[in-house]
């Protein structure tokens, strides 16, 4: 790598400074698909995107400057295959950003191949609660159409290891040919990482890669917090965060008698003493039943820290349920503020629109029948808002139920908001 110096590094730098004022929104509707984990929806994504050149020349910047004053560093990122596309998978992830730049990475080069495909995992970040996999697909032949991805992680005895995961989907090189991604995987315990296998499915086929890890996770630093906060009379107790290199988690509990139920906290976020802020995750699992995942600042251990929890979607609870049968074509029952319009009902499937806003979120999460069987959604999907309206479906796991049916909201176009900066250590 060339080293830079004088005028030329000066510039450099002033450009990166100028370009990090620069508000880039987070892409709601990404979020959106991965805080569906939380609702245990199994969905599959195959969707493409690019990076804005501009980002990644930026934080590709922000390495040139750290090998100026660490030729160490330079050494370990030039041993790691396909930096620059790592570069683009982590540009809206501060936490996992500060991990590269502190050398908490490892290469991996474990590959395979079956039908003219290559499977490589080229690097991890991992903790005791977290493993994030970098990967590149090589095809003999371009493909426009080519789904493939990581489906499940086995430990050395060959059995699953339980884990929220999720990806941005896979990025195409402009000949078609090369793909590459990342694979974000979430442990509800600390978990011992070492010899592990990786299962990737490539079209129909499966292909099992073995790797090892050899280094030893960082300590997860945990503030215990136990203080009830109040917000538009909803209390929340904020029980823990604990903060690892790969993420800050959030453990809360939204007391039993409050009378709206807490859906979603759409911009949870840390800040420190300057105003920096570390926010929800939008490039991997962002929450898990009453924990949330922020960005991680373990490099950036500020000497204060405190949470804001920010805009909180919420219901009534005895308006939490939209009610339909779908024999009769009818809905039953529906909260007082409904702003959508239903325009389907059938036995396995509910269309429905929402008309001047932007809500980039689908509405249901548990379904229960008349008799008290319980099920969920297999599917379901949302157009972007034309300007006019927004259209979403939801498909149903089982056509198998007694009507009438009740569907639980997991996310509704409601608010609750609270600035209140919450002390996690000063």
């Amino acid at each position: 790598m060339t080293m830079m110096f004088g005028e030329e590094e000066k510039r450099l730098s002033n450009y990166k400074k100028n370009i990090d004022r620069i508000d880039i929104p987070e892409d709601k509707l990404e979020n959106a698909m991965f805080e569906g984990i939380r609702q245990a929806k199994k969905k599959k994504r195959s969707s493409k995107w690019k990076i804005p050149a501009l980002a990644a020349a930026v934080f590709l910047i922000s390495f040139i400057l750290t090998v100026r004053v660490s030729p160490v560093m330079a050494g370990h990122i030039a041993s790691i295959p396909g930096m620059d596309r790592i570069v683009e998978l982590i540009r809206y992830d501060r936490g996992l950003q500060s991990a590269v730049n502190n050398e908490y990475m490892e290469p991996i080069g474990a590959s395979r191949s079956i039908d003219g495909v290559k499977v490589t995992i080229d690097s991890a970040i991992y903790d005791e609660y977290g493993l994030v996999l970098f990967y590149t697909i090589e095809l003999d032949e371009p493909s426009e159409y080519f789904y493939a991805g990581p489906t499940k992680i086995l430990d050395e005895t060959g059995d699953q290891i339980t884990a929220a995961s999720s990806g941005p989907g896979l990025d195409a090189s402009n000949d078609n040919k090369t793909f590459t991604g990342l694979w974000n995987l979430l442990f509800e315990e600390k978990t011992d990482l070492t010899d592990l296998t990786v299962e990737f499915e490539i079209d129909d086929e499966t292909l099992s890669i073995p790797f090892s890890l050899t280094g030893d996770p960082l300590e997860t630093k945990q503030f215990d917090l136990n203080q009830v906060v109040e917000v538009e009379g909803q209390k929340v107790e904020i029980q823990h965060v604990k903060i690892s290199p790969i993420r800050a988690i959030v453990e809360l509990e939204s007391l039993k008698n409050n009378s709206m139920k807490l859906l979603s906290f759409e911009n949870m976020k840390m800040v420190n003493g300057n105003g920096d802020e570390w926010g929800i995750v939008t490039n991997g699992a962002s929450a898990s039943g009453e924990s949330y995942y922020l960005q991680s600042n373990y490099f950036e251990m500020p000497e204060e820290l405190s949470l804001v929890l920010g805009k909180i979607q919420a219901i009534d609870k005895d308006e939490a349920s939209l009610v339909i049968d779908t024999f009769q074509k009818k809905v039953l029952k529906k909260p007082d503020y409904f702003p959508f319009e239903i325009t389907d009902i059938e036995r396995g499937r509910i269309e429905y629109e929402l008309k001047g806003q932007e809500f980039p979120y689908s509405l249901f999460g548990q379904i229960t029948d008349a008799d008290e069987k319980t099920f969920y959604e297999s599917s379901s999907g949302m157009g972007g808002f034309n300007g006019e309206k927004t259209t979403y479906y939801s498909s149903f796991e089982t056509t198998k139920y007694q009507n009438p049916i009740s569907l639980e909201f997991s996310f509704y176009p409601q608010w609750i908001e609270s600035d209140e900066k919450i002390k996690i250590f000063d």
